[in-house]
């Protein structure tokens, strides 16, 4: 079965509970395949060798039929995208959600 990926989950805070909640549903995407969240929410960005390495451990199983949705911080997306290309010699299916739709499209890309 294939995976999702999800390089970080975007969240919010929520003043009346106190603490940070999901802003988006990715149920839509489980038509694709099992949901991986790679990195929390909350992480900081400020040096991007540990979330490079935090990112190789969770997409270490990646594979040319599996998918990444790209939401997160920017510097998730483009570390995400690098390790899949990497491990699929420049290819990739990336999710893209269409509002009209209401639905992830697929867009295969072959570096």
């Amino acid at each position: 079965m294939s995976k999702v990926f999800i390089p970080q989950e975007p969240a919010r805070w929520d003043l009346a509970l106190g603490v940070q909640v999901p802003m988006m549903d990715f149920t839509p995407a489980l038509r694709y395949g099992e949901l991986v969240t790679c990195l929390p929410p909350n992480v900081s960005f400020h040096m991007a060798k540990p979330i490079t390495a935090a990112l190789k451990e969770k997409m270490a199983d990646f594979q040319e039929d599996d998918y990444l949705v790209a939401v997160g911080s920017p510097l998730a997306i483009a570390i995400s995208s690098g390790i899949a290309f990497r491990k699929t010699g420049g290819k990739l299916n990336l999710l893209s959600w269409d509002k009209r739709e209401k639905q992830y499209l697929s867009t295969r890309i072959e570096l």
